[in-house]
């Protein structure tokens, strides 16, 4: 049994300590908990999705690109907010990301699935 962290977007599996409220648990681990999504977390995502769908959106997208346009010259603090918001788009259907061989290792490259949500 899989289930995808509210937070940070990663998926994380049943462990033995979980087995009184597995279906109750949101969160892969207490920093998570502790981080809880804001609403600059939703402002993220619904600047991905307008970058991403803008008047001559690329097909493609990295995620650097995001974060360089988002955050400015202090991309590189805040690239780990944006891979978690593109993971969390990911899980609700909204983004596909694609496997590149020639990205970054901290990079995604994804695209905006076709249907209009």
């Amino acid at each position: 049994m899989e289930k995808n962290c509210v937070s940070c977007g990663l998926s994380f599996s049943f462990r033995r300590k979980f087995e009184k409220n597995w279906e109750e648990v949101k969160y892969c681990s207490k920093k998570c908990r502790k981080n809880k999504l804001q609403n600059s977390d939703k402002e993220l995502e619904d600047f991905i999705l307008d970058f991403s769908r803008g008047n001559c959106p690329p097909r493609v997208t990295q995620a650097r690109t995001i974060s360089r346009t988002y955050f400015g010259i202090y991309w590189k603090k805040f690239h780990q907010r944006v891979l978690a918001a593109i993971r969390r788009l990911s899980h609700r259907n909204i983004l596909i990301i694609h496997p590149y061989k020639k990205a970054l290792k901290q990079d995604i490259v994804f695209e905006i699935h076709k249907k209009e949500v």
